[in-house]
């Protein structure tokens, strides 16, 4: 910068030996009148009684990506935000699906099963004013508030709908029943995947099974339920739909996964009013969750 300074000073030193001529004088602007401000755009009147809600983020088609399969993924939401609630073996992770943001709960050792299972499964529900944890490494059910913060407590007082998981194994059971997998219906309605791969369906009084064998993942939009399909080591995974009716439980169609299915939940998670179908699945080289259109 130095030596171009200095060519430059010696330039305009030559440059000054010769007469430099007048410049003719700037012509005078135009005058011109400044013009009139534009009226503001009219804003179109709001109906009466109609909300106008802020943008909603988009849900991505690959939600998240992680590096463990957990045993359950739950949507949580209140006061118009979601996260996704996470169960893992030892932990639950509150996962912010927007930023990625995370936030790790240990189980405490105490309530840890002397027996463990080699494959256990897990189950989040929703609970009072928080959730419950369901495990066959835990010695009970724990109760969680819902912002996570607080210590976990053991739930001993178990009601008579809810199942027990059975130490050892990955079921769960309920009077005299086993099963892999289970959602609560309205009406006190019950449906589980039994040991046999079937759905079945308890509900006013009736018990209404599937003749279609499915997988041992299941989700339910009532009347609509959505399971896994069974595994074949030949051929992917597949998301099955399931019809509830009165006296039948009906095979509508299905849809391929990307992997094997972990787990399956519908949820509006940008609370747009628009549902996603929430497929957990994992192959030789990811695990992720996926935001499906429902059909």
């Amino acid at each position: 910068m130095k030596i171009a300074a200095i060519i430059l000073c010696l330039v305009a030193f030559a440059g000054g030996c010769h007469k430099k001529s007048p410049e003719p004088p700037a012509p005078e602007p135009s005058k011109t009148e400044p013009p009139s401000p534009q009226p503001p755009s009219p804003v179109p009147p709001q109906e009466p009684g109609k909300t106008v809600l802020p943008e909603r983020p988009k849900v991505p088609s690959i939600v998240a990506e992680l590096e463990e399969a957990p045993l359950d993924v739950f949507p949580a939401c209140q006061d118009q935000n979601c996260r996704l609630l996470l169960l893992f073996k030892n932990r639950v992770t509150v996962l912010n699906w927007q930023n990625g943001e995370k936030k790790e709960v240990l189980f405490p050792q105490s309530f840890l099963n002397s027996i463990r299972s080699r494959a256990p499964s897990g189950k989040i529900l929703k609970f009072a004013k928080g959730y419950l944890i369901l495990n066959q490494d835990l010695t009970n059910p724990l109760y969680f508030t819902e912002d996570f913060d607080s210590p976990p407590g053991a739930y001993v007082e178990k009601p008579d709908w809810l199942p027990v998981p059975q130490p050892g194994f990955n079921w769960y059971t309920l009077q005299d029943g086993r099963f892999y997998d289970f959602e609560t219906l309205p009406e006190n309605g019950f449906a589980v995947i039994d040991t046999t791969y079937s759905i079945q369906i308890a509900r006013g009084g009736n018990l209404v099974p599937s003749t279609v064998r499915c997988g041992a993942t299941l989700c339910s939009v009532f009347p609509v339920l959505y399971a896994s399909s069974p595994v074949h080591s030949d051929g992917p995974d597949a998301i099955m739909k399931f019809r509830v009716r009165e006296d039948s439980v009906v095979l509508e169609s299905t849809r391929p996964a990307q992997g094997t299915i972990v787990d399956l939940a519908v949820s509006d998670l940008n609370q747009d009013g628009i549902q996603e179908l929430l497929v957990t699945w994992k192959n030789s080289g990811r695990i992720a969750i996926e935001a499906m259109d429902v059909f």
